[in-house]
């Protein structure tokens, strides 16, 4: 009798595993609020692996195919409405990843690259170059 609780929880454990693998989404925490994403079924695969040991885990602790693959999933948007059933999220998570602070996108970067590049070779005016005072300025202060 000591055996059938085991045997049950052992079974409905590996339910839920195969039903995450099949059905599940990834929740992105943002500035904005969550978004739930719809993988693949290999990128679900790969999810589960990621998130074996935790249920959240923010993007910088993340190696760098794994911060790719959010990246295209959130680029791609490929966005999932959660379902609602009696007040309860019915969706099965597979993860959430902690992405608070917002990350430039490629374009973002290269144009701020640009930018950068006009202000050092004197192409662009910047705010903060300040303008010496005329010679006669400074003699009167004297």
């Amino acid at each position: 009798m000591g055996i059938m609780p085991t045997i049950f929880l052992s079974v409905k454990s590996a339910v839920m595993w195969i039903e995450r693998l099949l059905y599940g989404v990834l929740r992105v925490l943002t500035p904005l609020g969550p978004r739930y994403l719809g993988p693949s079924f290999l990128e679900r695969v790969y999810l589960l692996w990621t998130f074996r040991n935790f249920t959240s885990l923010p993007l910088a602790v993340l190696n760098h195919r794994q911060q790719k693959l959010v990246d295209r999933l959130y680029s791609l948007q490929k966005f999932v409405s959660p379902a609602f059933e009696n007040g309860m999220f019915d969706q099965l998570l597979i993860g959430t990843v902690e992405r608070l602070s917002p990350r430039p996108s490629q374009t973002e970067t290269q144009a701020e690259g640009a930018l950068s590049g006009l202000a050092v070779s004197g192409g662009l005016f910047t705010l903060s170059r300040r303008i010496p005072f005329p010679p006669r300025a400074i003699e009167l202060g004297k």
